[in-house]
């Protein structure tokens, strides 16, 4: 694998699709970005941003992260599977500025981190039209990611 390098409090965007790298996780085969986290010494949390997508409700989607945290040996230390996030909405732009923002606490040994997609069946994160009805946002296996590692 090879790992792009994130720097601490700068946005990075991982763009699992067609052409990028296939590798088989615990979940199946799936795209996958992997990343060098910066030398951190204290509290650390990767957060991270996936965009609704589809012009009508019905039709939305969303990239739905799974990630896997390694040590300097590159030996797994730890894997958020299906980490929480929260429903946000760009006032202006409504339904087509939804995105789904969610953190987690990166282990004081990891050094690398590697984002993934699964078609393993999951519950479809909801968004809401202008009305408040609520829609199932269908997972997508395509998409972009935005990360920031930050101190905390």
């Amino acid at each position: 694998m090879k790992y792009a390098t994130l720097k601490l409090n700068t946005e990075a965007t991982a763009e699992l699709r067609a052409g990028s790298p296939v590798h088989q996780f615990q979940h199946g085969r799936s795209y996958y970005s992997a990343f060098a986290l910066p030398p951190h010494t204290g509290p650390t949390k990767l957060v991270f941003k996936t965009t609704v997508r589809g012009l009508v409700l019905p039709d939305a989607s969303v990239l739905r992260p799974y990630f896997v945290l390694l040590d300097e040996s590159k030996s797994q230390i730890s894997q958020v599977p299906d980490p929480p996030v929260s429903l946000k909405t760009d006032l202006f732009a409504g339904f087509l500025g939804s995105y789904f923002k969610g953190e987690f606490d990166v282990p004081p040994n990891a050094a690398y981190v590697i984002v993934y997609t699964s078609t393993r069946p999951v519950t479809p994160w909801t968004v809401y039209s202008e009305n408040g009805t609520p829609w199932p946002a269908k997972p997508s296996m395509t998409g972009t990611l935005r990360i920031v590692v930050t101190s905390t």
